[in-house]
């Protein structure tokens, strides 16, 4: 799909999420690779070189990465209808949903010599206040003022991965929900973040209720080698509320 002024942005933010967990893979020694055209996966991830090497049993599973900005305590994910379809019916599917927080700075002007001899110099605590003031109005905003005044100087990353059994589960359960936009299904997920704690919890659109996470499915290397709670995880299992 050809990228356009309104959408670019989002291309490369999609794509760098992308990306980010083809390292994370590899950092983990596992091969993954960015697979083209699109076959409603964007990654492959395999353990060859384990296999060759160390003896594993042969891994080999697809996996869709969702990405979303979260200016505040909450996020949602949607997939596409076909393509969840293929996700709870696939059992080497992987769902990876990111979500990143820019980090919002103003130039620090080290080298501008009046700056730096001014009664006020810009400090974090002010950059802070008005970046959290320019977040409240940020959706109301157009593309235009976004581009002036959130200049993203990094971000700061988070994610859930799921398995098949997971998103069938959580589908079972109603956590995800039926919702359409320009005469296309979707099938769309909430996720909250606590700020203080940094603790992540799924919504249950039904009772407005939050619960939370296990913290195996925020770290990759669960998804790929043993731990205690494999056998749980496979199941399905992935909130503290199916302990």
């Amino acid at each position: 799909m050809p990228i356009s002024k309104e959408n670019y942005k989002n291309f490369y933010y999609g794509t760098g999420s992308e990306y980010y967990f083809i390292s994370k893979f590899y950092m983990l020694g596992y091969e993954a690779y960015k697979l083209n055209p699109d076959v409603g996966y964007d990654l492959s991830v395999t353990n060859k070189a384990k296999e060759i090497y160390e003896g594993q049993e042969k891994l080999d599973f697809c996996v869709q990465v969702k990405s979303s900005i979260m200016l505040k305590e909450n996020t949602s994910f949607w997939i596409e209808m076909e393509n969840f379809i293929t996700l709870i019916n696939d059992p080497t599917a992987v769902l990876l949903l990111a979500f990143y927080e820019p980090v919002f700075k103003v130039d620090p002007k080290s080298f501008d010599y009046f700056y730096m001899l001014s009664d006020f110099p810009w400090s974090d605590d002010i950059d802070k206040e008005i970046m959290q003031q320019n977040t409240m109005d940020y959706h109301s905003m157009s593309i235009e003022e976004r581009n002036r005044i959130f200049k993203f100087n990094d971000f700061n990353y988070e994610y859930l991965w799921m398995n098949s059994n997971q998103i069938n589960r959580l589908n079972d359960e109603a956590y995800f929900y039926d919702i359409s936009r320009n005469g296309k299904d979707y099938k769309a997920l909430n996720i909250n973040r606590d700020r203080e704690t940094n603790d992540l919890s799924i919504i249950n659109p039904k009772n407005k209720c939050n619960y939370g996470v296990v913290p195996e499915i925020r770290n990759l290397y669960y998804l790929v080698n043993n731990c205690r709670s494999k056998a749980e995880l496979i199941k399905g299992k992935c909130l503290w509320e199916h302990y």
